[in-house]
């Protein structure tokens, strides 16, 4: 029996514990006593009850301050990512372009804001290939030193005027402070001077038959032209915002962050989480806290007025009163997170997988579901594919494909060499690992992924999907001597076909780029 009684009720973190002594849950409250109690004393929904009827053992951490409570909660949850919590992906990080401060100033492409050897930084970028391409474009047109250290000598990007050659001269300030003045203006949308230089490269290399580099040119113009483009809602001011806004209902929570550069829209950042006992304003002040951990605040930060916290005035100067202007820009992210839910939602019904969960023996729900197969039409091109849903959508940026080259021939080899490659690399990296694997076969595919499993000492329950003879699936194999037959008509057939038919499709597709290559080599 859990008591209560003890439980303090000043500011802190409180940590809920499985029966195997796994932390699931982590919170932060103003009063801890207050907090906690509201779970055990109070009714409620199913998902929280379910939540509570896991929990063993709670612990708590004392703090100064709610603020104080917020940092540690967001910590404790980096370190921890227990499964009921809202766990932004590490790779929630955005790309920045910086100049740093050295005599000899020089750009970066980098991901890690917070380090103190940049004198200006701009961003965040929707993604990395467009931070690139403006980088790429700004080397050309505003060089700094590009080469590393002082070899005496000009480096070959100070031939082709990509460097203002601080690796074998003195460059004096004035020129940089010139260069960074422009370089400045350009990522205010004052691009025309840009532009103008590059139509002139443009015409330059027309007229000289190069008409390669004319293309290359004019893809830089055109890549100007969507980075600065005027937006239905273009704000008279000069600073950057990021206005963040909601959609929930009982089961689910979506995040919408609109990007605003020096008044201008550039990008949306989407994601959905499921609702575990938390209350809106915790996942809220949860998933805020995460994200600026792991990217740059803007000048502003406008979130609904309902959820303004002393806490969150005092981590990101948030305004607590907002204008007319704010409030259509939060009822514009608040439609773009309904609309997010409404077009996912239907992608897998969370009671389906708990169906699944429950009839393979699952002990716990598969929020994370990793689904692999294998596109072998010949044997000289060989594809594996891998597929990942969490928190019931597809999530395709973490997608993956493997090109097949081992001596061993045969599906057992060939899914033991990805899954291999896929969760020898995860230990490395010490990644999150997956709630359930599914291999795209029977018997053989699923022995050769427990097989490897064993190897590595993983505990990840995997399953199989098997075809019968019309090349239909009608089986999930769970071992040699357990096979569950599946009934067209349900659910469960339908999410488990879309499975098979997503990961398939991936791996065709990039079996018949790599197939044609090969042809045309």
């Amino acid at each position: 029996m859990i008591d209560l009684k003890n439980i303090s009720e000043k500011p802190g973190c409180y940590l809920y514990f499985n029966e195997d002594n796994k932390i699931i849950y982590i919170g932060k409250a103003k009063n801890l006593k207050k907090r906690v109690s509201q779970y055990f004393l109070k009714s409620q929904n199913y998902k929280t009850s379910k939540l509570v009827s896991e929990i063993s053992d709670i612990k708590t951490m004392i703090c100064n301050s709610e603020k104080e409570a917020l940092l540690l909660e967001e910590t404790l949850i980096k370190t921890h990512k227990p499964r009921y919590n809202i766990v932004l992906n590490d790779d929630k990080s955005y790309p920045y372009i910086s100049i740093t401060k050295s005599e000899d100033p020089q750009y970066e492409y980098h991901r890690n804001y917070k380090s103190k050897k940049y004198q200006n930084t701009f961003g965040p970028f929707p993604e990395g290939t467009s931070a690139r391409r403006i980088l790429n474009i700004l080397q050309s047109i505003y060089p700094l030193k590009r080469c590393k250290g002082k070899t005496g000598i000009p480096c070959i990007y100070y031939h082709i005027d990509q460097c203002l050659g601080g690796c074998f001269k003195v460059v004096s300030k004035e020129i940089y402070d010139k260069q960074i003045k422009n370089i400045k203006e350009f990522f205010k949308g004052k691009t025309n001077n840009v532009e103008n230089i590059l139509v002139t490269r443009m015409n330059k290399a027309a007229s000289n038959l190069q008409f390669e580099q004319a293309q290359k040119i004019k893809e830089m113009i055109n890549h100007i032209g969507f980075f600065v483009q005027k937006q239905n809602v273009l704000l008279k001011e000069n600073k950057d915002r990021h206005v963040i806004n909601f959609f929930a209902n009982d089961t689910h929570i979506v995040f919408t962050i609109l990007f605003y550069l020096g008044g201008k829209f550039q990008h949306t950042f989407q994601e959905s989480y499921e609702l575990n006992g938390q209350e809106i304003d915790e996942a809220f002040e949860s998933f805020i806290t995460q994200f600026y951990s792991k990217n740059m605040k803007p000048d502003i930060v406008t979130i609904p007025t309902e959820l303004v916290s002393e806490t969150l005035v005092e981590l990101f100067s948030i305004n607590d009163k907002v204008t007319m202007v704010e409030k259509e820009l939060l009822k514009l992210a608040k439609t773009n997170s309904e609309e997010f839910y409404n077009s996912n939602k239907d992608s897998i019904n969370y009671n389906t997988l708990t169906e699944l969960k429950q009839i393979i023996g699952m002990k716990k729900y598969p929020h994370t579901i990793e689904i692999f197969d294998i596109a072998n039409l010949s044997n000289d091109v060989v594809i594996g594919a891998m597929v990942v849903y969490k928190n019931n959508v597809p999530s395709k940026k973490d997608f993956r494909k493997w090109n097949i080259d081992i001596e061993e021939k045969g599906d057992y080899n060939r899914m033991k060499d990805i899954l291999y490659r896929r969760y020898q690399k995860k230990l490395i990296n010490k990644s999150e690992l997956p709630d359930l694997i599914i291999v795209d076969g029977g018997i053989i595919q699923l022995n050769a992924a427990k097989e490897i499993l064993r190897d590595l000492e993983l505990d990840i329950f995997v399953i199989g999907l098997q075809k019968n003879s019309n090349h239909k699936t009608d089986t999930i194999v769970i071992s040699e001597n357990i096979m569950i037959k599946l009934n067209y008509k349900t659910n469960l057939y339908k999410v488990l076909y879309s499975f098979q038919e997503r990961v398939h499709n991936f791996a065709i597709t990039n079996y018949r780029n790599k197939h044609e290559k090969k042809i045309f080599k």
